[in-house]
């Protein structure tokens, strides 16, 4: 009792001394999503007076014009390209990634950034380079498409098709400490296998551009992605790393080598939302301690939120950002309320407390976006997150070393980083196909007021009406986290449309899956997933193309079918080539194959088989 009484009194002295930057932030933010038409001086102008007379709505007003009055002059001089055919030296402003065939990159030339997609050889010349370097290329350039908004948040004013690649020079000294900082920590990675050489990048840059479908779905179903998008806890690990040498540093130079790592860091994740978020916040308390003030966290964070959103207003719309706020709000405020709650070890405790108070905080913007939030998240982060600390300390040097030395030297040094990591890709696999389902609008709602029911029943002095009120919220909360349906397990409907052409039938616990042109792996991964299919039957390949391909090789990881039919002259993984006029069971579904060409097609059908052993078949599912 002792401990308890003055963290609630600090908690409240706390809650009085944020609320002037709380306020900052909160105006900062409105304004950028408002948009003010305003010159920002005059925001400028009203916020100093405000500052220097010490009156904080007058500060927050300021504030409040300075991000509406940028917000409004940013978003008028996004003024879409017109079409034309440019050429000449362009800065990469993003890592290039591939989709399919084709290769996304966001360049910058002469001033305006657009999105440029290349396919063949000028694909191939861009995919080995890197964000800061420049390269000679020539294409034609259009406005951005009406339906993609998301590409203004980026500053893209125009789209390119890219048709020739030539020449490419390493960029300013900075760009290319980072990427060779980069190319070194993953040569050490060629003893890897290519799923863990993924997850590894991915836990340490947060780059998860080489990750298969399977692996991607397999951390979106176990709750897990934000391990792979680096944020506080990597910035905080990265500097535990580097502690020994700052802290013999003094107090100046130690900050300014501590900003300087935080900056390289940032720049070697490519200032993603989140590390943006993080290093801000990690520079401010700082700076605190290095002058001697009061370095509070909810008070940080409201300072780093309003730094960011008055030098890039556009960062309030990125998801990104968004979420890595309102994980980071959510534990600052309720994590340590939470576990205290917990009746279990305290390391335990304060793991979970984290966890919940980081779903909670951010299921407001996940569930809409995404359509639900995995209940599996709880038991996956208790058992992930703690091994992505130790990839962070032990993979950062081990990747110098092993890229240095490479071979022998780079199988040794990273045993214990292959340990961590395949742990934690072995946690998400297992974890996203727990029968555990999704929190969606309805159970998020229903736990909510379950919680508050059990609150108020605990409150209420009569012990006959208390029970009944902790009963009913208990239902309500079991009622919430209990799987929304099992589709595949418990029935209707029997055939449920995957992707464009690609379809799966279920009956009676047979799974077959039809897979066509235009399939992707990763949409066809997460509906199974969110359908509850553990196990897959039968896959029919009826394209034998490369997208097809890819999406078998998909479910043979996840679900390894028993049978793979294919066309003739197929590439698909592990296809066998298909029989025409064969007919195939599965369960008490009736597969009916015809070949035509190059493409296979199936006529599926229920079979009916009464208690006394006769039986039919019904119509075409």
């Amino acid at each position: 009792m002792t401990t308890t009484r003055p963290s609630a009194t600090g908690t409240r002295r706390e809650g009085r001394a944020i609320e002037p930057t709380t306020c900052l932030a909160a105006a900062a933010w409105s304004g950028a999503l408002v948009g003010v038409p305003v010159a920002p001086v005059v925001g400028a102008v009203i916020g100093a007076i405000g500052w220097w007379r010490k009156v904080t709505p007058l500060l927050c007003v300021g504030v409040f014009l300075l991000t509406g009055g940028l917000a409004d002059r940013t978003d008028r001089a996004l003024e879409p390209l017109d079409h034309g055919h440019v050429a000449g030296d362009a800065l990469i402003v993003s890592d290039p990634q591939w989709f399919g065939p084709s290769l996304r990159v966001d360049l910058r030339i002469d001033g305006d950034r657009v999105e440029a997609w290349a396919r063949g050889p000028a694909a191939g010349r861009l995919a080995p380079r890197l964000t800061g370097e420049r390269i000679e290329v020539a294409g034609r350039v259009g406005p951005p498409p009406p339906d993609a908004p998301w590409l203004a948040n980026r500053h893209v004013v125009g789209r390119m098709s890219v048709e020739s690649v030539g020449e490419w020079w390493p960029g300013d000294p900075i760009s290319r400490a980072a990427n060779g900082f980069r190319r070194t920590v993953e040569a050490g990675t060629a003893p890897m296998e290519r799923d863990t050489r993924s997850l590894y990048v991915g836990l340490l840059f947060g780059d998860t551009r080489t990750q298969s479908p399977a692996v991607a779905d397999a951390f979106r179903g176990a709750g897990l992605s934000h391990l792979l998008a680096v944020s506080g806890m990597n910035v905080a690990f990265v500097l535990a790393l580097v502690g020994p040498v700052l802290r013999r540093l003094r107090l100046g130079s130690r900050l300014a080598a501590t900003l300087g790592v935080l900056g390289f860091f940032a720049l070697i994740t490519r200032f993603t939302p989140s590390v943006l978020r993080a290093a801000t916040m990690a520079g401010f308390a700082a700076m605190a301690v290095t002058f001697g003030r009061e370095s509070d966290s909810r008070r940080t964070l409201a300072l780093a939120v309003t730094t960011l959103v008055v030098i890039d207003t556009m960062i309030v719309h990125q998801l990104a950002f968004q979420l890595s706020v309102a994980a980071t709000t959510g534990i600052l405020l309720w994590s340590r309320r939470l576990a205290d709650l917990l009746p279990l070890p305290e390391p335990l405790a304060n793991a979970m407390g984290m966890t919940v108070a980081a779903q909670i905080a951010v299921s407001p913007l996940l569930i809409p976006v995404f359509g639900g939030m995995p209940v599996a998240a709880l038991v996956a982060n208790l058992l992930a997150a703690p091994m992505a600390g130790p990839v962070v300390v032990w993979g950062f040097p081990a990747g110098i070393i092993a890229g240095v030395f490479g071979g022998r030297v780079a199988e040794l040094v990273h045993l214990p980083t292959t340990l961590f990591v395949n742990w934690i890709g072995a946690v998400a696999e297992r974890c996203a196909l727990l029968p555990l389902g999704e929190i969606r609008t309805e159970h998020l709602v229903a736990a909510l007021v379950g919680t508050a029911t059990v609150w108020l029943a605990l409150r209420i002095p009569a012990r006959a009406l208390s029970a009944v009120g902790i009963a009913a919220g208990v239902a309500l909360i079991a009622g919430a986290l209990a799987h929304p349906g099992l589709a595949l397990r418990h029935g209707p409907p029997e055939q449920d449309v995957l992707t464009d052409g690609s379809r799966v039938h279920h009956l009676g616990g047979a799974v077959v899956v039809e897979l066509d042109v235009g399939a992707r792996a990763d949409v066809v991964l997460e509906g199974l997933r969110r359908r509850g299919a553990g196990h897959v039957d039968l896959v029919v390949a009826r394209h034998g193309g490369r997208d097809v391909a890819e999406a078998v090789a998909g479910l043979r990881r996840r679900h390894e079918p028993r049978l793979t039919l294919a066309p003739p002259g197929h590439r698909v993984p592990g296809g066998s080539i298909a029989v025409d006029g064969s007919t195939i069971g599965v369960g008490r579904l009736s597969i009916e194959v015809t070949v035509e060409g190059e493409r296979v097609e199936v006529s599926v059908r229920t079979v009916d088989t009464d208690p006394a052993g006769g039986g039919g078949r019904s119509p075409p599912v």
